[in-house]
């Protein structure tokens, strides 16, 4: 498993074998390391020589690069030794989320460093909200994995109960190490370290956890901890001293100058606040980054977001112009430029106008190439079909991405306590529960009723986001009576729960009610089937008002005329009970029986179910791909598709379609390829396309050669005199198999067709025209760029012919190349490759500027020189005269077995001679 995992391009290690030489026979190779690994651990206790070496390259952090400090070591191991150590870390990791504390998140399996983040920000909205003087220091340790005490790190290992035989294996990595810096790709002296772990090993980021986890008692951290109460933790001198005794007895060594101290109260301020045992204290404003996440007293918003979408739009200038391709560009800016944003974006709540310029320049670069964010762009393609990944382009839609990164962070606040909660759970829940009172709680976050200052903003923001996805998107079970029943009543958007399209909630207008109301809910009153629980039927209205006012401190009371004390009538109750009893009587008329009494055992938490499996499952255990789909809300395709043709109309023949042009423009080079992708998707910017300009330049439309008709995709790429001669050259010379060149076919890949005399061998002359088809595509707009835009002038047709020839041939080649190992040799049978000279179709043999030239080699040379190589889906022997398929030359191997049909390209070209 540790050898089988591993990159096999990842850099090898000082001996030179990189982890894909071990790949090649992985159970061969992983018996005899672990006969050479135990032959060592019982007889010497330590590695071989060469495995106990590794080279150390450093790598620049930050600050002043003549500063040794500002440098991080990192060891290149040989490959054998990381093996173990990969070994010795997946046995680790199963156990270590039952060695390591709650509280520690890096480098646990299941724990996530967002949970870290989210925890700091509740406590600090605790804190203000509370007025409690709480602080948090952030601490750091100077060059923390190289001040390791090995000594008192395995003294660590024995307390947790390792094995005696598993800390052999861990002594055996670390006896008697030998490193070597690397200087100028120069291996320096050797030098013995005697502490530290080794970054690079994949063992050491565990070791060092299980290092530090002695700390956590020393605070009194145990693991039912929540979060303190004010006074749970030693004083500020106190702690400052343990952490002066665990660096004393570990090795470690604090960084007092990087150490920072935050005030969690935003009503504190800092400047007045009692400095003694504290380290460094951050004034109000400053910021201290954690877990690469800003903080800060009263720090703005949009301080983080900021920062971070400056290095989003310079990203673009960085690397907009490594990509030339459509396909290209969107890659790009999934992994680089995208790739900024959703650290800071999972935590961080962010508004809908910075979230659409992010979407915006993401747009235009992909689409046009821009870099700039105040570069002109007009955008060719509808929006739905730039997002959508099946009939479109598929990109990545930003606000998509965020949705599901709040949709996932709602999961986790949902979850029982058996699955393990993150730590912040129970100060979220807090929140609500103020925020929302004994409402039950619902997708309508705006409201009178709501107290939405109690919500720290990330969670104001997850739950709008929750609020705008589709109901019935995240109610996928059919509702059934008892779900419908269980559905909330106070404050809704469900049609069906609502009467007149209107929520309890508005009907209450005056304050007085509204309080009644939300203090009647406590009495556990959130929806019908609370109503109807009581009596066993729909309440009447004393009742129901009884049932409200029963310990409602805001319901009034009087003398009545009995003498004894009653409910005063409130303000409107009376259409309060009318509006729940229609919203009750509608829901017993959409079920033709009316809804039962609800059973006493325990129902669901919520109505929000889908099926997993075959399995209803509830929202918090929904696996990740169910929570993408949704939380993807880009713009729906509408409208006729590009693609569309009378045969071709449906959504699912389109979208067979769009995968066959994808697959056929992965053949030819990128660069072809997205000429023709752009071609059918009516990306390509013609002229005819700006007819906007005609009021300041009447010829704005016109083709660019000059032609005087209008430039359509059809006249700029086919029709145009200068153009469609070279389309009539192929044609010319593909007649004898059938194959057309027509703009039909051209645009409509399905329209591809071959005669009785290409039948055979259909596949492979398809993928020998699609490469000429996109070559050709390619040469003419690029030409036609050109003449348009650097005032060039226009190519004759025999040079059309000559590189339009040469660039299929290049493309030939290119596919040619084998990216795996060779196929097998073809058979004796077949024809070999044949060097005939010119014929009379090219004209007399005479040289011009472009033709190419190569020198001439004899077979034997040849065959010496660089050795025949096929692909799987050649059968067909290419003569080395083009124009023998305009003469009927039969192009086809006749005797090629059936099931083995190799092409046979020559590798060199006579110059061609064109005509005078």
């Amino acid at each position: 498993m540790a050898m089988k995992t591993m990159n096999p391009s990842k850099s090898p290690g000082p001996d030179g074998w990189s982890a894909g030489f071990f790949q090649l026979a992985p159970e061969l190779f992983s018996e005899l390391l672990l006969l050479v690994f135990n032959y060592q651990r019982r007889h010497f206790g330590q590695l071989l020589p060469h495995q106990r070496r590794s080279a150390v390259t450093l790598l620049h952090k930050a600050g002043a690069r003549g500063d040794p400090g500002n440098y991080r070591p990192i060891s290149l191991m040989p490959v054998e030794v990381k093996v173990l150590s990969r070994a010795l870390a997946y046995r680790l990791a199963k156990l270590a989320p039952q060695l390591i504390h709650d509280t520690q998140a890096g480098f646990v399996p299941g724990r996530r460093l967002h949970d870290h983040v989210a925890l700091v920000q509740a406590l600090q909205h605790y804190c203000t909200m509370e007025d409690h003087d709480n602080y948090a220091t952030f601490l750091d340790f100077s060059k923390a994995y190289d001040m390791v005490d090995q000594s008192f790190l395995f003294d660590v290992l024995v307390e947790m109960n390792m094995g005696a035989t598993f800390l052999s294996w861990v002594r055996l990595l670390y006896a008697s190490p030998v490193a070597h810096l690397v200087f100028n790709g120069v291996l320096g002296p050797a030098i013995r370290p005697t502490r530290g772990v080794k970054q690079g090993c994949p063992l050491s980021c565990l070791l060092f956890v299980l290092y530090i986890e002695p700390w956590g008692p020393c605070y009194g951290v145990t693991r039912t901890w929540a979060y303190p109460p004010p006074m749970a933790a030693p004083s500020q001198a106190s702690q400052l001293d343990i952490v002066e005794e665990f660096c004393v007895v570990s090795g470690a060594r604090l960084n007092q100058a990087k150490c920072q101290t935050l005030v969690l109260n935003g009503h504190l301020d800092p400047a007045d606040t009692d400095g003694g045992g504290l380290l460094n204290i951050l004034p109000t404003g400053k910021a201290a980054k954690y877990l690469g996440v800003l903080f800060g007293h009263q720090l703005p918003m949009d301080t983080q977001l900021n920062r971070i979408n400056d290095r989003y739009l310079a990203c673009f200038q960085q690397w907009g112009c490594r990509a030339r391709t459509v396909q290209g560009r969107r890659l790009l800016a999934n992994t680089v430029m995208l790739s900024l944003l959703w650290h800071v974006t999972a935590v961080t709540p962010v508004r809908g106008a910075m979230v659409q310029g992010w979407q915006s320049m993401l747009n235009r670069y992909i689409l046009g190439r821009k870099t700039l964010p105040i570069d002109k762009y007009r955008p060719l393609l509808p929006p739905p079909l730039q997002f959508d990944p099946e009939l479109g382009l598929g990109l990545p839609h930003v606000a998509s991405k965020i949705r599901t990164q709040r949709l996932l962070l709602l999961q986790r606040a949902m979850l029982l306590p058996h699955h393990v909660p993150p730590l912040w759970q129970i100060l979220v829940q807090r929140q609500f529960q103020r925020a929302v009172g004994h409402l039950h709680r619902d997708t309508h976050h705006r409201s009178k009723w709501l107290k939405s200052w109690e919500l720290h903003p990330l969670w104001l923001d997850v739950w709008s986001q929750w609020a705008a996805t589709p109901l019935d998107r995240r109610i996928q079970l059919p509702l059934t009576p008892a779900t419908m029943m269980h559905l909330p009543v106070w404050l809704t958007s469900h049609e069906p729960t609502m009467a007149r399209n209107q929520c309890a909630a508005n009907v209450v207008t005056t304050q007085p009610t509204r309080q009644w109301c939300c203090h009647g809910a406590a009495n556990h009153l959130h929806c019908l089937h609370d109503f109807v629980a009581v009596h066993g039927r729909w309440p009447t209205r004393p009742e129901f008002i009884a049932m409200m006012s029963g310990g409602n401190p805001a319901a009034p009371i009087m003398l009545g005329t009995d003498g004894r004390m009653c409910w005063r009538p409130v303000h409107r109750v009376g259409m309060v009970y009318n509006h729940l009893t229609s919203v009750y009587n509608h829901v017993a008329r959409l079920h033709h029986d009316p809804p039962p009494t609800p059973p006493t055992t325990p129902m669901a938490r919520h109505p929000f179910y889908g099926v997993v499996k075959g399995v209803p499952t509830p929202f918090e255990l929904w696996p990740r791909s169910m929570v993408v789909a949704l939380a993807y809300h880009a713009p729906a395709s509408q409208g006729d598709h590009p693609m569309t043709t009378p045969t071709r109309q449906t959504t699912a023949a389109l979208r067979g379609y769009v995968k066959r042009v994808r697959r056929t423009c992965r053949l030819p080079p990128p660069v072809h390829g997205d000429v023709w992708l752009r071609l059918l998707f009516h990306m390509l910017p013609v002229n005819s396309r700006f007819w906007y300009l005609q009021t300041e330049r009447p010829d704005a439309i016109l083709c660019a050669y000059g032609c005087n008709q209008p430039e359509t995709q059809h006249h700029a790429l086919h029709a145009c005199p200068h153009v469609h001669p070279v389309w009539a050259f192929h044609q010319d010379a593909w007649r004898r198999f059938g194959v057309s060149f027509a703009w039909s076919t051209i645009s409509d890949l399905d329209q591809f067709s071959v005669n009785e005399h290409g039948d055979r061998h259909k596949n492979a002359i398809k993928t020998l025209w699609t490469l000429l088809t996109a070559s050709t595509l390619h040469l003419i707009w690029t030409e036609h760029n050109k003449v348009q835009y650097d005032d060039t002038g226009v190519l004759p047709p025999h040079v059309w012919r000559e590189l339009s020839f040469l660039g299929w041939m290049t493309s030939v080649r290119r596919c040619k190349t084998p990216t795996a190992p060779p196929a097998p040799l073809c058979s004796s049978s077949s024809m070999s490759c044949a060097t005939e000279p010119r014929t009379d179709r090219y004209g007399p043999s005479t040289r011009s500027p472009c033709s190419w030239h190569r020198p001439k080699h004899s077979t034997q040379d040849h065959a010496a020189r660089r050795p025949h190589r096929q692909r799987p889906w050649s059968h067909i022997s290419t003569k080395s005269n083009y124009s023998s398929l305009s003469q009927g030359q039969p192009m086809i191997t006749p005797n090629v077995p059936s099931h083995r049909h190799v092409i046979q390209l020559r590798d060199h070209f006579p110059p061609t001679p064109l005509p005078n």
